[in-house]
């Protein structure tokens, strides 16, 4: 352990000598942060949203009332349409109501999507239903009324006069029909805005992203620079100089998920649930990133594969994480293949203890599999630690 330690002392003097890569090694969880936060504070509010309304009467006019009042929605109201509005980005979507006022058919709306708009469509879809499911009771509840009234209208007819006048006009009232509300609530007794979603990723991602490009570099510079021919002929070990590096980038790791969490959580006030169990998480994923990243400098041959290897890795890690795309999306390839990544686990448990209070019980399997995780790739990267220089 003496000799592992000497190499951490060496590699810590190694990168932080350079003070504008320690700059930049600082600054990302920082930066990164802060423009994440920035991009995706809240839900999406004021789409721009063209409606037109190709048919004139009460149905169609009480849908454009309840439309209207929606503050998620920015409507330009126009006569007419072309796909061209959502191609120059001047629109989000187009909405085109043809409400009809008959007994026969109700008529359609339909909602152009831009295709770039992502997300954005289902805020769309959901203020269009909510003011659609409106306007329907009010054509139900109408016809219904028509209805009765001429069947009270026949019976009346076939009825002698004195026993006709006896019947009443039937009318249903507004309030004694109402609609089912539906309640989306989260299922959690912690305040969750929607930049909490994204930050318990970032915490995690951000780590990644520092983690994999120092520690991918770590041995491949030192072997381009001269310097590891040094430490091939001293008395250390592969053990010593893979657990010597991985103490320093450890460190380093923890430093950059701790700044980005204070960073996050003091400018946007993010959920953070048990802090203990979250800092167990945390010291877990970081040990792994670190592993995997000295086993990508290990079995790499220069600085400029390391850097490739690290990036695809990153890459791979944001797209299998469930951040950017539900993994429900996927297929049954991508969603059996993830399994055997790591990057998932850690995020998916960081998600659950921030925002559904999960406990030890919730996360433990998550946190068992980074530790094997953590073992499988700093064994390997011990193994497979070439001892020639180039």
């Amino acid at each position: 352990m003496k000799n592992a330690l000497k190499i951490a002392k060496f590699e810590f003097v190694r990168i932080f000598r350079d003070w504008r890569l320690a700059l930049i090694i600082l600054s990302q969880p920082i930066v990164i942060g802060l423009i994440v936060g920035a991009m995706s504070y809240h839900d999406p509010q004021g789409v721009k949203v063209k409606l037109v309304n190709i048919s004139d009467n009460q149905y169609a006019n009480e849908f454009i009332t309840e439309l209207v009042k929606s503050d998620k929605l920015d409507i330009t109201q126009s006569a007419d349409y072309t796909f061209d509005d959502v191609k120059s980005g001047e629109f989000r979507a187009i909405i085109v109501s043809d409400i009809k006022d008959n007994q026969d058919d109700a008529g359609r709306i339909t909602v152009y999507n831009a295709p770039t708009a992502g997300e954005i469509q289902i805020v769309v879809g959901l203020e269009v239903a909510k003011a659609a499911a409106q306007t329907s009771q009010s054509i139900a509840r109408n016809r219904v009324q028509s209805d009765v009234t001429d069947a009270v209208a026949e019976l009346k007819s076939e009825l002698p006069d004195v026993v006709a006048a006896k019947i009443k006009t039937i009318e249903i009232k507004s309030e004694s029909i109402s609609g089912v509300d539906v309640e989306t609530e989260y299922a959690t007794s912690t305040t969750i805005h929607r930049y909490d979603y994204f930050a318990s990723s970032m915490m995690i991602l951000l780590m990644f992203l520092v983690v994999f490009n120092v520690s991918g570099t770590s041995i491949t510079s030192e072997r381009a620079s001269g310097t590891f021919e040094r430490l091939l002929v001293t008395p250390y070990t592969k053990s010593n100089i893979i657990i010597g590096k991985a103490i320093t980038h450890f460190c380093i790791g923890l430093l950059v998920s701790i700044v980005g969490t204070l960073t996050m959580e003091l400018v946007f006030g993010i959920s953070l649930g048990n802090i203990t169990l979250l800092s167990v998480l945390t010291i877990i994923a970081v040990a792994m990133s670190v592993c995997l990243g000295l086993l990508i400098s290990a079995v790499t041959k220069s600085v400029v594969e390391s850097v490739q290897m690290a990036t695809y890795l990153f890459f791979i890690s944001t797209l299998t994480c469930g951040m950017i795309s539900p993994i429900e999306n996927g297929l049954k390839i991508y969603t059996t293949t993830i399994k055997l990544l790591p990057f998932g686990y850690a995020i998916d448990a960081s998600r659950r203890i921030n925002l559904a209070g999960a406990g030890w019980n919730h996360v433990a399997s998550d946190i068992y599999l980074l530790f094997g995780f953590f073992v499988l790739f700093l064994s390997l990267a011990i193994i497979l630690l070439r001892r020639e220089a180039r």
